[in-house]
């Protein structure tokens, strides 16, 4: 069916491309409508990931683990005085730092033998970090979201 250009197109043809143009629209505004709701799904679904990381981080299970980790801050420290190792002067910062791992690595391998229980604390502590540590890395959470949800608490 070859249709001459002088002539006017049918009422047919008018319905039929009115009918494309329409859903065209409809399309459209459709996949906007989508877009608006993903959007604010994924920002309710962050906002949840939020919240469940807070209730978590200040839940019973963290709140004890944490004190049991000061406990261990101060222990160490504490173990680092009496030997003099934060006093030599003529240690560098790098050999402090040292000095400092080696310490808290062994009070945590005598943790692991000695006090189950306070071990398993420091185990949950360090699973919550690493798993905030998942997040940035994937890039769901910046470190900036992670700053402002724990940041006063891990400083």
């Amino acid at each position: 069916m070859s249709h001459d250009p002088s002539q006017a197109p049918s009422l047919l043809e008018t319905w039929y491309w009115l009918s494309q143009i329409f859903l065209a629209m409809v399309v459209l505004v459709t996949a906007f409508i989508a877009r608006q709701q993903l959007d604010l799904i994924a920002k309710q679904s962050r906002a949840t990931l939020l919240l469940d990381l807070d209730k978590r981080w200040e839940g019973a299970e963290l709140t004890c683990a944490r004190e049991v980790f000061f406990k261990v801050q101060e222990e160490v420290k504490k173990k680092i005085e009496l030997e003099g190792g934060d006093k030599a002067k003529d240690e560098s910062i790098e050999v402090t730092r040292q000095n400092h791992q080696v310490a808290f690595a062994n009070h945590f391998d005598h943790m692991r033998k000695e006090n189950q229980k306070d071990y398993q604390h420091i185990m949950n502590i360090w699973g919550f970090l690493e798993t905030l540590g998942y997040l940035y890395t994937s890039k769901y959470l910046s470190a900036g979201e992670i700053d402002k949800l724990l940041g006063y608490t891990i400083q």
